[in-house]
């Protein structure tokens, strides 16, 4: 399986703007809440269940389950 199949087979420039708009944490001014973005699918704190937010990268629970899904894969 290609790496672009496992990980939604978006293309180089497709992962580089979702990874530009990921790497900064976004803030809005919506009720002083900062808005957290996924920095693998692009989706914000409010489009998943979970989000783990480090100092650089975010990842939401659907793209660990993702990764948990290839590393037994590739096991």
């Amino acid at each position: 399986m290609t790496d672009d199949k496992k990980f939604g087979g978006k293309s180089p420039t497709e992962w580089k703007l979702l990874r530009d708009k990921s790497h900064k944490v976004v803030e809005q001014q919506n009720d002083d809440i900062a808005v957290h973005i996924c920095s693998f699918c692009g989706r914000d704190k409010s489009q998943v269940k979970h989000m783990i937010c480090g100092p650089a990268v975010n990842i939401c629970d659907a793209c660990v389950a993702k990764c948990n899904h290839i590393m037994i894969e590739d096991a």
